[in-house]
Order: C-alpha cells, then sequence, then structure tokens
C-alpha cells in the first residue's frame, strides 16, 4: 500500500476542535486554521530544540531537522517523543527552562510589536 492510503481513514485526535465541536461552540475558525495555529505554537516550542513541524495533508505532522532527519507523525501525542529522537535530546514541553525561554521570547516579541 502507498503512504497516501494509509492517512486516509486516520481517526481525529481529541485535540482537533472538529473532534468535539460542541467545546468549540462559538469559534469561527475552521479546522485547517486551527491546525495552522497548533502547528505555529508547537514550532514555537520545537524551534528550542532545533526541530520543525509542518502540516501534512491536513492530517499529520511532518518533522524535520536541519541535518535532514525527519518523521510524519498522527497527531501531537506522538510529536513529542518522536521529536526527541530526531533531535536526540529530551523534548519536553513544559521544562521550567523552556517555559521561561518561551516567556521571554514573547517579552521581546511584544517590545518589537510596540506594546509593553
Amino acid at each position: 500500500m502507498c503512504g497516501l492510503c494509509g492517512i486516509l481513514g486516520v481517526d481525529v485526535h481529541w485535540s482537533d476542535a472538529a473532534s468535539s465541536p460542541h467545546v468549540f461552540s462559538g469559534r469561527e475558525a475552521t479546522r485547517r486554521q486551527d491546525r495552522l495555529r497548533r502547528v505555529a505554537l508547537v514550532n514555537a516550542v520545537l524551534r528550542h530544540f532545533s526541530v520543525k513541524a509542518k502540516d501534512w495533508q491536513g492530517q499529520s505532522y511532518l518533522l524535520t531537522t536541519a541535518t535532514g532527519k525527519s518523521a510524519i507523525v498522527d497527531h501531537l501525542g506522538l510529536l513529542w517523543p518522536e521529536a526527541e529522537k530526531l533531535a536526540g535530546k529530551s523534548c519536553d514541553p513544559l521544562d521550567d527552562r523552556l517555559i521561561a525561554a518561551l516567556e521571554q521570547d514573547n517579552q521581546q516579541a511584544d517590545r518589537a510589536d510596540g506594546a509593553v
């Protein structure tokens, strides 16, 4: 079977808004917009580990490194362990040092935008 056929029947993950429309009622965002926002947030974290994520066909995530390593994962639950394999180090999105670095990044971005 080709790789494309393998993703056609993938179930929707709980983190996708489309999987629980009642939870996200009143929001005008589309499933695609939610995925793109999610990828941007994931990349804000992954860049600290030299890994990058892209949406792949609205079904999976393509993880890549600057050295050419890559992997496709179906959902966020599989993303972090695979990012660790690619990076060769722990990729804990809840690490205190990482959170501090992300807060500093946000403060710098706010200053650059003219907000305080």
